[in-house]
């Protein structure tokens, strides 16, 4: 027997009222949609299950799969580590036997296990045969159909009949008419096998009012319905004339990048959005990565872009949210070359805007990579006159600006703002 069982095995969670329709469930259909608000409960919810899997059918095989891999790192391990499910490091955990960081495999002490997974491309799904699958903001997918049905198709179970089927999706809703609302929502087109489970940010009782409060004043109309009240609702006419089709692409060769630039937006309440931008001989800029999460501290962010410097092997310039001089300060006191941008906010709008449009030689002059799901949410929705959601495009617009105009730093009771 492994040591590890000899240990205190304590699971914390204890669902709200809105949850317990989805795991007294669990039973009833094949496949279940947590629809949520952001800080509803639904990720911890669906990480909860993943866990009851995994200790009541010893040996029982599943998936977790989040849009991005950075997404599983900054939000999936997270989540499992947190005070309510493992309350330590995955590898400390009694219920665990091992953690492969470099597989991303979960092994328990009862010999379940389960995989984590990134959807950035459909056939990541395939070749594993599974008894659960748990998808994590399957909004964020870009080809979100066809990779549901690789998910769908592994579903054949690890060992015949031994163990009970079934996948439950956990996420912001999307728009009618998405892959995502027929599968669950249509009325003519659902698959019957189904259910969604609709959770408010106000049924978390887990979450402060502060919060809460912060959230209204955040979020109006059809962004309200869905990212505080779990609905799908229609997306607006966005200001930019952002299409997946055109804009997207799935890798790019990075010798064509002559320089990089980066962009900072700060946040706590609202997400810390960090992009990387690679500009080519031509002028033409491509968005190459993100960091988009929530409650992101001081030491977090120096590790984010620490992080960026070595995959892109350079000392990276950040040019960033002006109105917080002293997280700049704190950023360049760690070796980060933070700046601020002082462009004016529909400047840099109509930068964006333009290098969106198809020039003369049938191209835009932006690209974006697309495992930066997050920006793309944020382009599709964005109104020019409403300051939602657009963590993103502040980011984009500072590297922007200054990536053509330089900052200007200026030198302040000892720091930089």
């Amino acid at each position: 027997m492994s040591q590890k069982l000899l240990e205190p095995i304590k699971i914390l969670f204890q669902p709200d009222p809105q949850q317990i329709p989805f795991f007294n469930e669990r039973y009833n259909y094949r496949y279940r949609l947590i629809s949520g608000g952001t800080g509803s409960g639904k990720t911890i919810a669906g990480c909860y299950e993943d866990l009851y899997w995994c200790i009541k059918y010893p040996g029982i095989r599943g998936a977790i799969f989040e849009p991005t891999y950075r997404m599983i790192k900054d939000i999936l391990i997270p989540t499992f580590q947190n005070k309510w499910l493992f309350n330590s490091l995955i590898d400390n955990s009694p219920l665990v036997s091992n953690f492969n960081k470099s597989d991303m495999i979960i092994d328990f002490t009862n010999e379940s296990q389960f995989l984590l997974r990134s959807l950035d491309h459909p056939e990541s799904a395939e070749g594993i045969n599974l008894d659960f699958a748990h998808v994590d903001e399957p909004r964020l997918i870009p080809h979100f159909g066809d990779s549901w049905s690789s998910v769908q198709r592994r579903l054949r179970g690890s060992r015949s009949g031994e163990f009970p089927i079934g996948a439950w999706l956990t996420t912001t809703p999307d728009y009618p008419g998405s892959d995502l609302y027929k599968f669950f929502i249509d009325p003519k087109l659902r698959t019957l096998s189904s259910q969604v489970y609709t959770l408010t940010v106000f049924g978390n009782t887990h979450t402060s009012n502060e919060y809460k409060q912060d959230i209204i004043r955040g979020h109006t109309g059809n962004l309200a319905d869905r990212f505080i009240f779990g609905k799908f609702a229609p997306v607006g006419v966005g200001s930019f004339n952002f299409d997946q089709r055109i804009h997207m692409l799935d890798n790019i060769d990075l010798n064509i990048i002559r320089s990089y630039v980066c962009g900072c937006d700060f946040g706590w309440t609202n997400e810390t959005a960090v992009l990387v931008l690679g500009i080519d001989g031509d002028g033409r800029v491509y968005i190459l990565d993100e960091f988009y999460r929530k409650q992101t501290s001081d030491e977090d962010l120096v590790e984010v872009c620490r992080e960026f410097n070595t995959t892109y092997n350079r000392n990276l310039d950040y040019f960033c949210d002006p109105t917080n001089p002293q997280a700049i300060y704190k950023l360049n006191d760690k070796g980060i070359n933070a700046l601020p941008n002082k462009a004016q906010r529909l400047d840099g709008l109509r930068d964006i805007g333009g290098r969106l449009q198809v020039a003369g030689d049938g191209k835009p002059r932006l690209y974006i990579l697309s495992k930066c799901v997050n920006t793309m949410s944020e382009l599709m929705g964005f109104s020019e006159d409403k300051k939602e959601r657009d963590h993103t495009i502040d980011s984009l617009r500072y590297a922007l600006i200054g990536a053509y105009s330089g900052g200007e730093p200026e030198l302040a009771y000892g720091g930089i703002r």
